[in-house]
This record gives C-alpha cells, structure tokens and sequence, in this order.
C-alpha cells in the first residue's frame, strides 16, 4: 500500500505540529541571544584591545618620564657633587696655606728670639 507523502507529511504535522513550532521558536530565541552575545563579546574584546593598547602607551609615558626625571637628577647630582669637590679642594688649600702661614710665624719667632738672645 504506497502512502502519499502528502498525507504522512499532514499527519505528521497534525500530531507534531504544535510541538515542532515550539521547538522551531525557542531555537530561534536561541540562535538570536547566541547572536546577540556573540556580538556583545566582539564588543568587549575590540574594548579590551583598546584598554591594553593604552595601557601600554601609559606604560611608555610612564617610564619615558621615570626615566628623564632618573636623567635630569643624576645630571643635577652630578653637578652638585663637582661644586662640592670643588669647595673641599678650596677648603683643603686654605687649611694647607694656613698650616704654612703658621709654619713661617714660628720660624720667625724662633729667628727673631734667637737674634734677641744674640
């Protein structure tokens, strides 16, 4: 006995149908949330993207500037430093020429007493 496909296809859709709607529908509300949260994702990784790119530009600013501040104080250091060797070498010489000085007075004073006493 050959069945008409007609037929099978209706009685199917009699016993099945609403149920097979149904499960059309929800895959459908499915298929658009996937759709939707797929795209919500591109949207936060093309933001995290953004967010890691300028962060890294930050970071180069950052040690950029660390590292010219490290540069301008060791120059400001360097500078301070030859000035204060500068004042002790002054300083030194000054003690020296009156340890001279010194020297040179008690020399006379023993000269000057010594042709005293003569």
């Amino acid at each position: 006995m050959a069945e008409n496909p007609n037929s099978i296809g209706q009685i199917r859709e009699l016993i099945f149908g609403e149920t097979i709607s149904q499960i059309e529908q929800h895959f459908e509300e499915l298929e658009k949330k996937i759709s939707e949260l797929e795209h919500s994702a591109s949207g936060a990784k093309q933001k995290l993207t953004e967010l890691e790119s300028q962060s890294n530009a930050l970071e180069k600013r950052i040690n950029k500037t660390a590292n010219d501040s490290a540069e301008s104080l060791q120059k400001e250091l360097n500078a301070i430093r030859g000035s204060l060797n500068q004042k002790i070498d002054s300083l030194k010489d000054a003690a020296a020429s009156r340890a001279e000085l010194s020297s040179w007075f008690t020399e006379i004073g023993v000269r000057l007493k010594d042709a005293a006493t003569d």
